[in-house]
C-alpha cells in the first residue's frame, strides 16, 4: 500500500507499545483508525494523540481479541462506520514464562488465544472483506523473533509465536495462489522497550485464578523479573512503528529488525536438516551421549497415542519387539481393541488399551493415572495422535481450528506437563518423541491449520529439550518429521469428536472441502510405504536423536524458507507436492469461487 490517506486501519493492542506507535504512524498518514485494546481506559487516551498527529478519524474500542465475539464487534464497528478495511494490524499478544510442568494450563490457553487465535479470528473475517473490495490491502501480524528461534525460558510464548509465523506464511501462500491483492507482513523484533512485561495486568478474567499457588511461587517471580529485565533493557521503541509502515508500503513480508539473531535462525533450521541435536545455545553444551548398551528398553513403560493406525500402530510393533510394557491410546475404540493382538504377535507380554480423546486434558489425566496405578512408572512418551482438515485457514470452520490445535499441539502440552515430573522423580533415562511432520519445518498451501500447529509442536519440543538440558534432566526429546507416508491420515475426518461434528456448516458440503479430501487421499496414497518408519524412530530414541527428518527431498524447501527469512525476501508460493495442484485445481477454481 503506497497511499494511506483516507484508508481504514484496524490496530489491535493499540493502547501501549508497538500498537501505540502504529496508531501514531497511521495518524501521520491521514488514515481512519479503529484503535482496539483490552484496556478500555488506556485505549481512549490514544484518540486525542492520533487527532493531533493528523488522523482523519479515530474510534477507540475496548475489546478482548482472544474472544471471537469481541473480534466480530471490532470488524462490524469498522464496517458500519466506514464500510471498508484496508489495513489490519494484529498486534495484541501476551507472554508468560514458566516450565512445562508448572506453568498453569490457563496460561497456555491464554497465549494460544491471544497470540494465534486472535489472528485467525481477525483474518478469517477481514480477508473476505478485502477481497470483495478489490483494492490492494495489507495485513501486519506482530510475531516476535520468538517466532523464528526457540529458547528454554518461555515454551508457551515461543511455540505460539512460531504458530503465528507459520499461519502468516501459509495464508500469504494461499492468497498468492488465488491471485488475491492482499499482502501480509510479519514483524519479528527482538527485545524492545514495550509493555510486554506488564502482561499480567492485561489478563482476562477467564484466565485468572489468584488463588493458584504458582502465581506466588519463586519460579513465577523469577520469570516476571526476567521478562521485565529483557524488555526494559531492550532497544528504545522509537522508530519501530515507522519501520513497519515503510515495509508495509513496500509490501515486505519479513520485517526482522534485529540481524544479530540471523545466525540462530539459520543454525536452528540447518540443525534439523542435518539431524544435529539442538544444544543450549547460551552455554554451548551438547547433550551427553550414551553407549549402545545403555538403552535397553526391556520392561520399560511406553505410552503411545494415536496407536490404532498408521505410525502409532508401527510404534506399538517396535515397542512389542523390545518387550516393553505398552499403553496404547486412541480415540477409535473399535480399532484400538485390535491392537492388543498385534502387540502380542510382535512379542509384547503386557499391554494396556485405553480409549481416549487426547485433545481433552481430563482424558490425558485418565491415561496417566491408569498407567501409574498399574505400573508406577513411565519411560517413553510418544505423542503421535494428530489430525487435519483440508482447506485454507481463512476458509475452514473455526471449530476445526480448535480441534486441530488441541490435538496437534495442546495434547503434547497436556501429556508432557504430567509425565515429565514423573520421569524426573524416577531419575532414570527417559524419552519423549513427538510426531510433528515435515509440516513442522516448512509451510505450504492448502492446510494452514495443519502447518500452523505442527510448527508450534516442533518449537514446543525444542523449548522443552532446552529446559531438560538446562535443568540437568535425563529426559531426552525428539521430533519425528516425515513427509508423505501411506498412513490412514487421509481418514482424519472419521476421528472427529462429536463436539466438533459437521453440523449444518456449508463448508463440509463445499467443493473445496471435497477437493481437499481428494488431495489428502492422493498424497497419502502415493507416499512412501510405512514399513520401516517405526524402526527408524525407535533407533532415534535409542540414540537420543532429536530431529528425525526422514524425507531428504524436502531439505531444499526447508533451507529455502530460512534463507528467504535471512535475506528478507518475500516467500514464494510453495507446494511440497506439485501433483496436488492437478488433483485440487485450486488456482482460479473452487477457492476463488467460494470467496466471491
Amino acid at each position: 500500500m503506497k497511499d494511506f490517506k483516507g484508508k481504514v486501519a484496524i490496530i489491535t493492542g493499540a493502547a501501549n507499545g508497538f500498537g501505540r506507535e502504529y496508531v501514531k504512524e497511521a495518524a501521520k498518514r491521514g488514515m481512519k483508525i479503529l484503535a482496539v485494546d483490552i484496556e478500555g481506559d488506556e485505549v481512549q487516551l490514544v484518540g486525542p494523540m492520533a487527532q493531533e498527529l493528523g488522523a482523519e478519524e479515530i474510534v477507540c474500542l475496548q475489546a478482548d481479541v482472544s474472544l471471537l465475539e469481541d473480534t466480530q464487534k471490532v470488524v462490524s464497528t469498522a464496517m458500519e462506520k466506514w464500510g471498508q478495511i484496508d489495513l489490519l494490524i494484529n498486534n495484541a499478544g501476551t507472554g508468560k514464562g514458566g516450565m512445562i510442568a508448572s506453568l498453569p494450563l490457563r496460561d497456555w490457553e491464554w497465549m494460544m488465544y491471544a497470540n494465534v487465535f486472535s489472528h485467525i479470528y481477525m483474518m478469517k473475517q477481514v480477508i473476505p472483506i478485502m477481497m470483495k473490495q478489490g483494492t490492494h490491502c495489507n495485513i501486519l501480524n506482530v510475531c516476535s523473533i520468538a517466532g523464528l528461534i526457540t529458547s528454554n525460558a518461555m515454551p508457551g510464548y515461543y511455540s505460539t509465536k512460531h504458530a503465528a509465523v507459520s499461519l502468516s506464511r501459509a495464508t500469504q501462500n494461499e492468497l498468492n495462489e488465488i491471485g488475491a491483492d492482499i499482502q501480509i507482513s510479519i514483524f519479528c523484533p527482538g527485545f524492545v522497550q514495550t509493555d510486554l512485561h506488564h502482561a499480567e495486568r492485561h489478563r482476562p478474567a477467564r484466565f485468572s485464578d489468584p488463588t493458584d499457588p504458582y502465581y506466588t511461587s519463586a519460579e513465577f517471580e523469577a520469570f516476571e523479573k526476567a521478562s521485565e529485565y529483557v524488555v526494559t533493557t531492550g532497544l528504545p521503541i522509537d522508530g519501530f512503528g515507522e519501520k513497519c509502515f515503510e515495509e508495509i508500503e513496500n509490501d515486505q513480508f519479513y520485517i526482522v529488525t534485529h540481524p544479530q539473531y540471523d545466525p540462530l535462525i539459520r543454525k536452528q533450521i540447518y540443525d534439523s536438516v542435518n539431524n544435529v541435536n539442538p544444544d543450549l545455545r547460551n552455554v554451548g553444551k551438547q547433550p551427553k551421549e550414551y553407549e549402545k548398551g545403555d538403552r535397553d528398553l526391556t520392561g520399560r513403560v511406553a505410552i503411545i497415542t494415536g496407536a490404532a493406525f498408521g505410525f502409532g500402530k508401527e510404534f506399538v510393533k517396535e515397542a512389542a519387539k523390545r518387550k516393553m510394557k505398552i499403553v496404547a491410546v486412541d480415540i477409535m475404540e473399535e480399532e484400538l481393541a485390535k491392537i492388543e493382538d498385534v502387540a502380542k504377535e510382535f512379542g509384547a507380554e503386557e499391554i494396556m488399551i485405553i480409549p481416549a480423546d487426547v485433545s481433552l486434558y481430563e482424558e490425558t489425566e485418565k491415561v496417566v493415572n491408569a498407567v501409574m496405578d498399574k505400573w508406577g512408572q513411565i519411560d517413553l512418551l510418544m505423542n503421535n495422535a494428530g489430525t487435519c482438515t483440508p482447506g485454507p485457514g481463512f476458509v475452514i470452520p473455526l471449530q476445526d481450528w480448535e480441534w486441530i490445535f488441541r490435538t496437534n499441539y495442546l495434547s503434547h502440552v497436556y501429556f508432557m506437563r504430567q509425565v515429565i515430573p514423573i520421569m524426573r522423580k524416577q531419575g532414570t533415562h527417559c524419552n519423549i518423541m513427538n510426531t510433528c511432520s515435515v509440516a513442522g519445518l516448512i509451510t505450504s498451501t492448502g492446510m494452514a491449520a495443519y502447518y500452523t500447529t505442527k510448527n508450534a509442536a516442533v518449537a514446543l519440543s525444542e523449548c522443552i529439550e532446552y529446559e531438560m538440558q538446562e535443568t540437568g534432566s535425563d529426559i531426552h526429546l525428539g521430533v519425528f518429521c516425515p513427509g508423505f507416508v501411506r498412513t490412514s491420515f487421509d481418514h482424519a475426518d472419521e476421528y472427529r469428536p462429536a463436539r466438533y461434528a459437521h453440523g449444518d456448516d456449508p463448508y463440509y458440503k463445499s467443493e473445496i472441502f471435497e477437493k481437499g479430501k481428494a488431495a489428502a487421499k492422493f498424497v497419502i496414497g502415493t507416499g512412501y510405504p510405512i514399513e520401516g518408519f517405526g524402526a527408524r524412530v525407535f533407533d532415534a530414541i535409542e540414540k537420543d536423536e532429536f530431529y528425525v527428518v526422514t524425507h531428504r527431498e524436502y531439505d531444499e524447501h526447508i533451507i529455502k524458507q530460512v534463507e528467504q527469512t535471512i535475506a528478507r525476501t518475500n516467500p514464494e508460493v510453495v507446494s511440497i507436492s506439485d501433483a496436488i495442484k492437478d488433483v485440487t485445481n485450486l488456482p482460479g477454481g473452487p477457492l476463488r469461487g467460494y470467496l466471491k
